[in-house]
């Protein structure tokens, strides 16, 4: 990813997180993920990361389906992001020395 890029990821992230005064880490997401003019491929993970849930410990049989984070949503369809466990390894660590974003 190009520096002007991530420069672009920054300033959606910042716009994102300020466009309302307490805002739902899932409202960040879909805020961030609309305003980029990245290519989705590009930044997929990055919005996923605001749509996962912590799971609580007394919730067993969510903690067995998902460990420690889980989808924000699931249906009798699917589930939404994907469980961690079927997210491609590309998305899950996305951090360098040289490629920070927050």
């Amino acid at each position: 990813m190009t520096n002007g890029a991530l420069s672009a990821i920054r300033q959606s992230l910042e716009n994102a997180a300020t466009a309302s005064p307490m805002p739902h880490w899932a409202t960040v997401g879909d805020v961030l993920g609309n305003q980029m003019d990245i290519p989705d491929e590009e930044v997929r993970g990055l919005v996923w990361a605001f749509k996962y849930v912590h799971t609580r410990d007394d919730d067993v049989d969510r903690q067995a389906a998902y460990g420690d984070f889980g989808p924000m949503l699931e249906t009798q369809d699917g589930v939404y992001p994907p469980a961690l466990a079927d997210v491609e390894p590309r998305w899950l660590v996305s951090r360098s020395a040289s490629n920070v974003i927050v």
